[in-house]
């Protein structure tokens, strides 16, 4: 987990050197500079606080990426550690190919996205409380004000809410509030991803030259408004050609096969808990609220990460609250097996399934590949 959150840092530090990533960094910095727009508001808070402290928003926003990074690589590991320590198997969920992690180190293309925000919100809100720390009202506020921010931030983050409200009213009844509180603080919160849901879809598009206008003044390249602020024109056959060539390239069998494959070690961890028949009930019931994103987008990898990373929370919500416990272990040998395969493959980012996985994503990225291939 820390080689991942190593490699991704680096990752970022050369899109700022090399002047920023039209999808990595240009999504961050959509802004509201030609009216109001989805995922906005937070590109204009930047540009505002670019101005205000007088460095680059291109800086700002790879400063706020390995902030959130290295956030959820100390809270995910402090999830994680007793976890795996009192039943070993449970490394499964974090090394799927599909958590966010092991997804990001295989292919970095899909990393530094405004997911960041809701992933750092559910690890904090974990962290919040556990069986053997009172509950922290600081994190679980951040939580909460990261949470809300993601579904303004990007729209699809609003679709992992319903897994981080679960989890939310899963702490708030092990802490014993009443069930007045806690149907109060779901009503609110329910309420605040509506209104970033709705947002999005009143103000879906605008123009990407007005959009990149500011991003030129503050003397950012142009290459930054090719990707994300590209794709809000206001035209939707281009839109509309944009996605039919990104699926035209697709690997649908390899897309099915990375499904079942990256759903198969959370499956055996979840035999081998109790209630494990309503566990694997969830493990499909978790994926109804991604459906829409498989008909609306492209990046059909991300949103099966989305899936995973929500799915394995709610697991380590259901472990932390006591309401499931691990009642055998595996065998090494497959155990063994499954974690090697983590390390071997993974989905891509937008559709299919791509060998590789995070070792070869790391030597990718340091250079080595390019050295064995010449010296070969």
């Amino acid at each position: 987990m820390l080689v991942c959150a190593a490699l991704l840092t680096l990752v970022l530090l050369q899109d700022l050197v090399g002047g920023g990533h039209e999808w990595r960094q240009g999504d961050w910095l959509i802004n509201l500079a030609d009216g109001p727009v989805r995922r906005g508001p937070i590109g204009s808070a930047i540009l505002a606080l670019a101005d205000l402290v007088a460095q680059s928003p291109l800086a700002l926003v790879v400063a706020l990426q390995i902030t959130l990074l290295l956030i959820l690589a100390a809270a995910t590991l402090a999830l994680a550690r007793p976890l795996i320590a009192a039943h070993a198997p449970t490394a499964l969920l974090f090394l799927s190919p599909g958590f966010f992690f092991v997804f990001w180190a295989s292919d970095p293309g899909g990393s530094g996205r405004k997911e960041l925000l809701m992933f750092t919100a559910f690890a904090l809100l974990l962290l919040s409380h556990g069986p053997s720390r009172p509950p922290t009202r600081a994190l679980r506020l951040c939580a909460l004000l990261l949470a809300v921010t993601a579904g303004f931030a990007h729209e699809a983050n609003v679709l992992l809410l319903p897994a981080f409200l679960a989890c939310l009213i899963l702490i708030l009844r092990l802490e014993q509030r009443s069930w007045p509180a806690v149907t109060a603080a779901a009503f609110m919160f329910t309420a605040a991803g509506a209104a970033a849901l709705a947002f999005a879809a009143q103000h879906p598009s605008a123009s990407p030259t007005a959009v990149c206008a500011p991003l030129l003044a503050h003397g950012l390249s142009p290459s930054l408004c090719s990707g994300s602020i590209a794709w809000l024109t206001s035209d939707p056959n281009t839109l509309a050609a944009l996605k039919a060539a990104a699926l035209a390239d697709a690997d649908f069998p390899g897309f099915a096969l990375a499904y079942a494959l990256v759903l198969l070690p959370i499956g055996l961890v979840c035999r081998q808990h109790s209630h494990a028949p309503r566990l694997l009930g969830l493990c499909l019931l978790s994926a109804l609220p991604f459906l829409p994103l498989y008909l609306l987008a492209a990046d059909w990898g991300r949103w099966l990460s989305f899936h995973i990373v929500s799915l394995v929370f709610l697991l380590i919500a259901l472990r932390r609250t006591g309401l499931i416990m691990p009642e055998r272990q595996t065998s090494t040998p497959l155990l063994a097996l499954l974690l090697l395969a983590g390390l071997l493959w993974s989905p891509r980012p937008v559709i299919g399934l791509q060998p590789g996985g995070p070792l070869i994503g790391l030597a990718r990225q340091t250079g080595i590949l390019d050295h064995i291939r010449q010296s070969l």
